[in-house]
């Protein structure tokens, strides 16, 4: 979940996955993209999803929702990243 207020670098790239140009705010974020798109399950990847009626106002959102290949969401926030930056520093 990302405060859309806070201002960083901003990196752009296409996804084959996604409709729209993928928007990363980290680094973290921008490497696990890329997992996101080798993973066959996945079949839509959409990012910086707006959270409406979040409890602490409408500028937030979502780092990740995807649609498998099922049909059902798989929703990836910053703690779930967190447990992937540290794997791929080991």
């Amino acid at each position: 979940m990302r405060n859309t207020n806070t201002r960083s670098k901003t990196l752009k790239r296409r996804i084959n996955k996604s409709k729209n140009i993928f928007h990363a705010y980290s680094e973290i974020q921008w490497k696990y993209v890329d997992l996101l798109e080798s993973n066959d399950d996945v079949v839509e990847i959409r990012f910086n999803v707006k959270l409406a009626g979040y409890e602490l106002g409408d500028n937030y959102t979502s780092n990740f929702v995807c649609v498998k290949s099922d049909g059902q969401l798989m929703n990836r926030e910053w703690p779930q990243l967190f447990d992937y930056a540290i794997t791929l520093s080991k």
